[in-house]
């Protein structure tokens, strides 16, 4: 797996979450801030190198949230990443993906239908 495209993927897919009831909150925005930096810089590539490239995320999030992007069109290119990367998707990457698309549900308002439905799917796309 590309590990770039996947720290790109995983702007997408937190710019998703935060998008999916409408817009993207303050807090939505500084929870995905927090992953970013405590989490997301831990994921390794098969070599064991650490891949210090979670500016990728910040830089695709940041933009999505500027253009004001289609919250649904982003989210099945994540779905489609992983779908395309299933055999390379660490325990960890889907614990951090799974983990990460919660605590921005939760950041606003805790967990509405729409954040919900787009958690089921995530999980889907993973167990397929």
């Amino acid at each position: 797996m590309n590990y770039s495209k996947f720290y790109i993927q995983f702007g997408k897919l937190l710019y998703a979450i935060a998008k999916s009831d409408g817009k993207v909150q303050e807090e939505e925005i500084d929870e995905f801030y927090r992953i970013v930096k405590r989490e997301l810089q831990t994921i390794q590539d098969k070599s064991g190198a650490n891949q210090d490239n979670s500016i990728f995320s910040e830089f695709e999030f940041e933009q999505l949230v500027f253009a004001d992007a289609d919250k649904e069109k982003t989210f099945e290119t994540f779905l489609d990443f992983i779908r395309e990367n299933h055999d390379d998707i660490t325990p960890e990457i889907r614990e951090l993906c799974i983990e990460s698309v919660r605590r921005v549900a939760l950041a606003y308002n805790g967990i509405v239908m729409q954040e919900q439905d787009m958690i089921d799917r995530l999980n889907e796309a993973f167990d397929a």
